[in-house]
């Protein structure tokens, strides 16, 4: 599954896809792993005239100072389980 993310990292905004593979069920669950970068898909950088496309992006984590969904609905629906809000441990 593809979930559209937005983050800032040094002077710069992108928005892009990252794939939220079936073993994983939210998009923190990719942010927050061990990995270094954040791999984008069909990447835009953002300015004031337009979005540039960009195509393939990976960013390091380190330099990353914020990201939001684009697409909150794919979030909310991986928090339930058969329509039940999921467990978390």
């Amino acid at each position: 599954k593809w979930v559209r993310i937005r983050l800032k990292a040094g002077e710069k905004i992108y928005f892009g896809d990252i794939f939220l593979p079936n073993d994983l069920h939210r998009a923190s669950d990719i942010i927050n792993d061990e990995r270094h970068f954040i791999i984008l898909s069909n990447a835009f950088e953002e300015t004031r005239i337009r979005d540039i496309p960009i195509g393939f992006l990976a960013i390091s984590k380190n330099l990353t100072e914020w990201i939001e969904l684009r697409d909150q609905t794919a979030n909310e629906e991986n928090e339930t389980v058969d329509g039940e809000p999921r467990e978390l441990h």
